[in-house]
């Protein structure tokens, strides 16, 4: 009995060891556009802005008989540094550089966008996080919805993009990262690769006009997770059809 604890201790730790790795550089985006560039990722996660969960938070684990422990990225910085640091590379290797900001997790919206603005680039990309977390046992599942946004020098939105889903990503044993890696390369690819996201790198691009960036879905959630009006619309923008 000692012996098959001991195994089971030996395995937890490679897994959370494996699934907190960070993902290879060999995601390669490109838009059409030579100028300045700079790139924020906000981590919006409702209970990440209000301090239930670390910034480092990516997601649970589980033991054979199921039970759930938490793990977090291997680098020991905020989730979102790390996925803005995979942008930021894969930017650059789609010949394309973007400057990194940092933003806050309670910065919100509004206030992440400024200091993009004084960055001095002419177009500048917002990436929230609003929901991201893995649960593995035997295989895989990744819950995520991300919004991309991009503005121009003015802070005045061209276009964005979504992704969210529930996907089960499969495989078996202790090292899953490897399909993680590839889900956040195909969910990020999906974002740039948007009709209205490319067409917004053109130099002619004109501002939209947008009421809100959450649906009343997501407000409640936030709502649930204990966030203020003022959060939700600091991370929101003016949210139209409240509950």
């Amino acid at each position: 009995m000692k012996s098959n604890a001991l195994a089971w201790v030996i395995l937890l730790l490679l897994a959370r060891a494996a699934m907190a790795a960070p993902p290879p550089p060999d995601l390669k985006l490109g838009v059409p556009f030579a100028g300045p560039m700079a790139l924020t990722v906000l981590d919006a996660r409702p209970d990440v802005v209000n301090g239930r969960r670390k910034e480092t938070f990516l997601g649970f684990g589980r033991t054979f008989y199921g039970l759930p422990f938490p793990y977090h990225t291997r680098s020991k910085k905020p989730f979102a540094q790390d996925l803005a640091a995979l942008l930021s590379q894969a930017l650059k290797q789609g010949q394309t550089p973007a400057k990194v900001v940092v933003a806050s997790p309670a910065a919100g919206h509004q206030a992440a966008i400024e200091p993009l603005g004084k960055s001095g680039a002419e177009r500048l990309i917002l990436l929230e996080i609003r929901d991201w977390w893995s649960d593995t046992l035997f295989r895989t599942d990744l819950h995520y919805d991300l919004l991309l946004t991009i503005f121009d020098a003015q802070g005045r939105e061209l276009a964005s993009s979504s992704a969210s889903g529930e996907d089960g990503l499969g495989g078996h044993g202790t090292n899953q990262q490897p399909l993680i890696d590839a889900a956040t390369r195909r969910i990020l690819e999906t974002l740039f690769a948007d009709k209205a996201v490319s067409a917004a790198f053109q130099t002619d691009a004109a501002p939209t006009a947008k009421a809100a960036s959450c649906t009343v879905d997501q407000v409640l959630k936030m709502k649930e997770a204990g966030l203020s009006q003022e959060q939700i619309e600091a991370a929101c923008g003016a949210v139209s059809g409240k509950p």
